[in-house]
């Protein structure tokens, strides 16, 4: 009955489907001193089980998991991760629920529901914010695309005794 909306300031908005009105509205820019990078932000909130996954470009704990209902903080987690334009997307790997979201360090895989960081992928060359492509998960392998020469690479992850590995294939 929802439709969640995060638009190109960071500003992020839950609005009723039927008639468009604002049922609730956050900035997380001054909410959470997050900043713009160049052209703005594109990428989409992901919505899941009742939280709402954005990464705010701020100065630190930048990934953030809001409670869908009314907009508050669920948690905050991982330092330094800037954003890029690519929206963060749910997969399982290795039987696990994750949230995977493309910073310009690389890719960073977090628990949805506590925030605990699982694994991170740094890329082999550096990415800026022009990134866009969401990341793809096929099984065990994430691949994402960079635009304007970045390239592409993929990340197989492997999960074996009780510890996370992503290496580049």
């Amino acid at each position: 009955e929802s439709v969640y909306v995060l638009s190109s300031r960071l500003k992020l908005f839950r609005l009723h489907a039927v008639d468009g009105a604002v049922i609730w509205k956050t900035n997380l820019l001054a909410g959470y001193g997050g900043t713009l990078i160049t052209w703005q932000n594109a990428a989409s909130p992901l919505l899941d089980s009742g939280l709402i996954f954005v990464n705010v470009n701020a100065a630190s704990r930048t990934l953030l998991a809001l409670r869908a209902d009314d907009g508050t903080l669920a948690w905050r987690s991982q330092e330094s991760e800037p954003m890029t334009h690519a929206t963060p997307v749910l997969a399982k790997i290795a039987g696990v629920r994750q949230v995977i979201f493309a910073t310009q360090h690389g890719l960073v895989s977090l628990e949805p529901s506590t925030g605990n960081r699982l694994w991170f992928f740094a890329y082999p060359r550096p990415y800026d914010n022009w990134l866009a492509a969401s990341p793809v998960v096929d099984r065990d392998v994430v691949v994402i695309a960079g635009a304007n020469g970045m390239g592409s690479v993929a990340a197989q992850v492997t999960f074996t005794n009780g510890n996370w590995n992503a290496r580049q294939l």
